[in-house]
């Protein structure tokens, strides 16, 4: 299960950093539901940019991980979508994978969650469900590397 998580938390890196080296497609892969970019680079290094414009650059490994595995971050995904009061059954519901972007301090408490811009649609009426669950998940993650002031992880999800 380890290895699922890892290599799918490995191809959402991919694809953003893929999305990052392009040429004119780079400004809009690599912004959020609002417009304001996620990653940059700078020289060799990889940074993301917080909603402030600050920047803080990002390690080839994450360092942090959702308790339990791959599955058990998928249920609660799951849970918090379906049985929100916001969740309506009659909407729309696309077969497609959301990105979203998470900033942790040293003590894993979450400051940011961003979810990448969709290439195809634009509003969906869940956007909130998820930050706002993600936002939510203080005490589910743990550390896999200690010592860093910032922890990021990149989490793709599939809407179905």
């Amino acid at each position: 299960m380890i290895t699922k998580y890892l290599k799918y938390t490995a191809i959402g890196l991919c694809v953003l950093l893929s999305s990052c080296l392009t040429t004119q497609k780079t400004k809009d892969e690599l912004s959020d539901i609002a417009g304001k970019p996620l990653f940059c680079t700078i020289g060799k290094s990889f940074f993301y940019i917080r909603e402030d414009g600050s920047r803080i650059k990002v390690h080839s490994k994450a360092g942090i991980k959702f308790n339990g595995d791959r599955d058990s971050l998928r249920h609660y995904m799951n849970n918090m979508f379906y049985n929100s009061p916001d969740y309506d059954p009659d909407r729309a519901e696309f077969n497609y994978y959301e990105y979203f972007v998470l900033l942790f301090d040293k003590d894993l408490n979450v400051i940011e969650v961003r979810q990448q811009k969709r290439q195809y649609t634009t509003s969906e009426y869940y956007d909130r469900i998820f930050i706002d669950g993600l936002k939510k998940s203080k005490g589910m993650w743990h550390k896999t590397i200690e010592g860093r002031k910032w922890y990021i992880s990149i989490i793709g999800y599939r809407v179905f």
